[in-house]
């Protein structure tokens, strides 16, 4: 709880098979993966919260989980309010997946997660996103079964005054 760090804010794993069960991932902060950041390995977890952590730069990714290359299998767990925030890509509020990762979920929340894109004001670069304001895949797989989804969002705010949608340039946002 409350740590910082630039890539996994609470945890940080690196080709390791990890356990994680009956825990608390909450308000942590870090570049990518504000409560986690894993490549390769493998990660089972049940009966944890992760609330409240957020991934705070440039292409922010994964505000409770950054994954890459990672098979993980999650049950009953609960994802608050965990924050994806930048001002060019936001991916993946609760969890981003990328590289040939997998993710087995059942029996859990996701609720108030936020991937939030705002462009600084007179900026003209043209690649800007919100995506996956819940859950970001990219070149991964996913099997959700028994979960709640409520009030996830992705949002872009342009020139800090206009708000649009959330755009999607490819993988998929849930």
């Amino acid at each position: 709880v409350g740590n910082t760090g630039t890539d996994g804010g609470g945890f940080h794993c690196q080709d390791a098979n990890i356990l994680v069960d009956d825990c608390e991932i909450q308000a942590n902060t870090s570049n990518n993966g504000g409560g986690m950041w894993m490549s390769g390995g493998s990660l089972t977890m049940s009966n944890t919260l992760i609330r409240g952590n957020v991934a705070n730069v440039n292409a922010a990714s994964g505000g409770g989980m950054y994954v890459s290359g990672t098979s993980m299998g999650i049950d009953s767990c609960h994802f608050d309010s965990n924050q994806a925030l930048s001002d060019s890509q936001a991916q993946g509020g609760a969890i981003y997946m990328q590289q040939d990762s997998s993710l087995s979920m059942a029996n859990s929340i996701i609720e108030g997660n936020l991937a939030d894109m705002t462009r600084i004001a007179g900026d003209t670069n043209s690649v800007y996103w919100a995506r996956g304001g819940a859950i970001y895949t990219d070149d991964s797989n996913a099997i959700i079964t028994g979960c709640t989804f409520d009030s996830n969002r992705a949002f872009m705010y342009l020139d800090d005054t206009d708000r649009e949608g959330g755009g999607d340039q490819g993988g998929t946002g849930y």
